[in-house]
């Protein structure tokens, strides 16, 4: 299956976007999703408002994943110094497991690439989503050895229900080809 056009958002995609976030990464209670972290964190995953944050901050975008013009898939790109982090990878819980999570990392890489000019890209994973680490290792990316205490990146909004829950830091160096890695 394969997504059929990209964008990135706008202050209009917002509420559609909240809800494909949350509920990739909280399905209901009968929804079996890898992605899904509802033993590790409650709460939401993110806001409107914390999302409208993200679409008017500088050298950061929201890219989309549609199937026609149905939002399907979403990812964070922004740049910090010498690298873009990219996080909040989403895709709709129905269409899990079909792809659609591998394109939305090439299009943010590409992203990346061509408009932040980048030397490496950055991710953080729950230390305990083994499966999610996997992934990531699969597509390039390394641990770093650095971690992240969970409450200390989330602040005053952080739902953690694992005491002293760490994130790890993984990286993927810039890999630099001819051609237009993508187009927006």
């Amino acid at each position: 299956m394969n997504i059929t056009s990209f964008r990135t958002a706008n202050l209009n995609d917002v509420a559609d976007l909240v809800q494909l976030v949350n509920s990739a990464y909280h399905p209901g209670p009968d929804t079996a999703t890898w992605t899904n972290e509802s033993r590790f964190v409650l709460g939401t995953r993110t806001s409107e408002q914390a999302l409208e944050k993200l679409l008017v901050k500088d050298d950061s975008v929201v890219l989309l994943g549609l199937q026609d013009d149905l939002i399907v898939a979403s990812v964070h790109v922004e740049k910090s110094e010498n690298h873009a982090h990219i996080g909040m990878l989403a895709v709709n819980p129905v269409l899990q497991c079909k792809g659609l999570g591998k394109q939305m990392l090439d299009q943010a890489e590409a992203y990346a690439g061509r408009y932040f000019n980048v030397e490496k890209y950055v991710l953080v994973v729950i230390e305990l989503r083994d499966e999610l680490i996997a992934f990531y290792q699969r597509r390039g990316y390394q641990k770093t050895g650095r971690t992240i205490d969970y409450a200390a990146l989330c602040g005053d909004t952080c739902d953690g229900k694992i005491d002293g829950m760490q994130l790890i830091v993984l990286e993927k160096s810039v890999f630099r080809e001819c051609g237009h890695p993508g187009r927006y």
